[in-house]
């Protein structure tokens, strides 16, 4: 009898790497796109005008499946406040920022998170590692340390407004893992743009 071996499914996987190079394509493109409206708008305002939008795509792509609930925003208001409100405060940070630095600066210098988010899970979140995923984590760390601390020709204060966006959207990321788990994707991530395209109204 001819031995089978099992393969491990490939589509997910596939659809995976398609996700993440569409995601890397597109944050690629966050502080290029502050930098081409600085000009035009206040950095609250443009913030404002790219997270409007894409809550009126995600409500109308809501309703058109019928799963649009605004219960969901009443029965969670406060995780969605605080979201928003970081996420708003980040944008605009980020947006303000890039008027002092170049986009290749800001995008190295937001690379801190990943040194924010690993202390957050650890010591907040009371997540435990493996040792390779603490290998992992070690390598991550030492790379955001290399690209993210050279700041030689860096106007001080565009750094410092690049770091308190990363630390704030850390914080919303960490908020996110420990109290949002359990709803569901559509109504979690139309909720939180919602909820951060009203505060950059305010803000605006």
């Amino acid at each position: 009898m001819q031995d089978t071996v099992r393969r491990p499914a490939t589509r997910p996987q596939a659809e995976a790497l398609a996700l993440f190079t569409v995601l890397l394509i597109v944050d690629s493109f966050h502080y290029i796109f502050a930098r081409l409206y600085l000009p035009y708008f206040h950095p609250a305002t443009s913030a404002f005008y790219v997270l409007a939008v894409a809550a009126v795509e995600l409500g109308l792509y809501a309703l058109i499946r019928r799963q649009l609930a605004w219960r969901a925003a009443r029965q969670h208001l406060w995780f969605f406040l605080s979201i928003g409100f970081l996420i708003a405060g980040a944008t605009v940070l980020g947006f303000a920022g890039i008027a002092y630095i170049d986009p290749g600066t800001a995008s190295m210098l937001a690379k801190t998170g990943v040194i924010i988010n690993l202390l957050l899970g650890v010591f907040w979140l009371r997540e435990r590692l493996s040792r390779a995923q603490m290998a992992g984590a070690a390598i991550a760390v030492a790379g955001a340390l290399t690209i993210s601390f050279r700041l030689d020709n860096v106007v001080q204060w565009g750094a410092l407004l690049i770091l308190a966006s990363t630390l704030m959207y850390s914080l919303h990321t960490a908020i996110v893992k420990r109290w949002g788990g359990s709803m569901d994707f559509l109504m979690f991530f139309f909720y939180r743009v919602l909820f951060t395209a009203a505060f950059l109204f305010v803000f605006s």
